[in-house]
């Protein structure tokens, strides 16, 4: 038997053990629970590469005091100018947010009085001597700069990620500036043909140039009717003239293809949109007059039994390895076909042709010959 005392102790032991146990999980299910709306409340994290890129602009380039003017952020992977989903914390070194904080754009308030330079009372001066002095109470700046800064507070491993832009204010507004954009470059002529080598005269059907001058005129697009000027690339040749109307001078380029590029600056560079065009350069293809032509003939054997061997005989001329095509009429041809000499079985008042591959393409000489049997 255990003793009364004994067995009331390890009961109380038990009871304890049982609501230390309770009191632990109890606890635990409370800081599970806080400890998930606590995640709930802090914004998100990602990898510091994949926080977005972006840049402010502003919509003028000088405001005039008392305006309004905007900033708005761009993603520069974005085609067309779009306002981009995220919260946003900006800040101003002048002006008045007066709305869009936490977003992508946000309309600041100028002031007449950012221009004005506050008065100061003078400080005693000592003797000035012979010269004197200029002192200044108060007056007028010509401008002054806001600064507009967005941070991106979406995420918080990107709470670093930030851009700015600046606007002047000043005493009249200025837009930003609209580049002027190539819309068109119009050649008199898409290829020019070489001329001959002295003493030769060019194909009948392909003449040379009359001369290897291109006509380039430019059309171009500039909303604000700036005064532009036009800069030309060539990869060939060289540029004659200046303006919207110019001529490119090819003369002595080997035959090839060569490009013309043409930008229009309105006074910030080559910023809008420029245009290319080509031009090829043929190589003369000289007239058949100065080629001579090989000489063709069929020679045909003594007639056996109604077969007779036709032999095809080139001389002279230019030619290379050289084919040979035969067609019979009121015949047929036994063997041969593909060589000089065919086997022909003959009928009376028939004939035979031979065609000759091989010969200078340019020189247009006659390739074929007819002989009857």
């Amino acid at each position: 038997m255990v003793p009364v005392g004994k067995k009331r102790r390890t009961d109380l032991f038990f009871v304890a053990m049982k609501i230390v146990i309770t009191i632990a999980f109890i606890a635990l299910i409370i800081t599970s629970v806080l400890c998930a709306s606590i995640a709930q409340d802090r914004p998100a994290t990602a990898p510091q590469s994949d926080c977005p890129q972006f840049s402010v602009e502003a919509n003028w380039e000088m405001v005039k005091a008392g305006d309004l003017v905007e900033f708005t952020v761009r993603y520069p992977d974005l085609k067309e100018a779009k306002v981009p989903v995220g919260k946003f914390e900006w800040t101003v070194s002048r002006g008045t947010i007066v709305s869009g904080q936490g977003t992508a754009k946000i309309v600041v308030l100028t002031s007449k009085d950012m221009l004005t330079v506050p008065t100061s009372t003078p400080t005693p001066l000592p003797d000035p001597g012979e010269h004197g002095y200029i002192i200044h109470f108060g007056g007028h700046r010509r401008t002054v700069e806001i600064k507009a800064t967005a941070k991106f507070v979406s995420i918080e491993s990107c709470s670093g990620t930030e851009a700015s832009a600046t606007v002047q204010v000043g005493t009249r507004s200025i837009s930003p500036n609209k580049p002027a954009d190539v819309t068109r470059l119009k050649l008199s002529a898409q290829n020019l043909v070489a001329s001959c080598e002295p003493g030769r005269e060019p194909r009948a059907d392909r003449p040379a140039s009359k001369d290897m001058v291109v006509d380039a005129e430019v059309s171009v697009l500039d909303p604000e009717n700036d005064v532009l000027t036009f800069s030309y690339k060539v990869s060939g040749g060289r540029i004659i003239g200046t303006g919207q109307k110019v001529k490119w001078d090819l003369t002595g380029v080997s035959p090839g293809t060569y490009t013309i590029t043409v930008g229009a600056d309105d006074g910030c560079g080559i910023c809008g949109t420029t245009k290319t065009e080509e031009v090829t350069v043929i190589k003369c293809e000289q007239h058949s007059a100065d080629v001579v032509c090989p000489m063709i003939d069929i020679v045909r054997s003594e007639v056996i039994d109604n077969e007779s061997v036709f032999t095809a005989s080139v001389s002279g001329g230019s030619r290379s390895a050289m084919t040979y095509t035969w067609t019979v009429l009121g015949g047929e041809i036994i063997d041969g076909q593909g060589t000089p000499s065919i086997k022909v079985k003959t009928r009376p008042g028939g004939s035979v042709t031979v065609k000759i591959g091989g010969f200078d393409p340019l020189a247009l000489c006659a390739d074929s010959v007819t002989t009857e049997f």
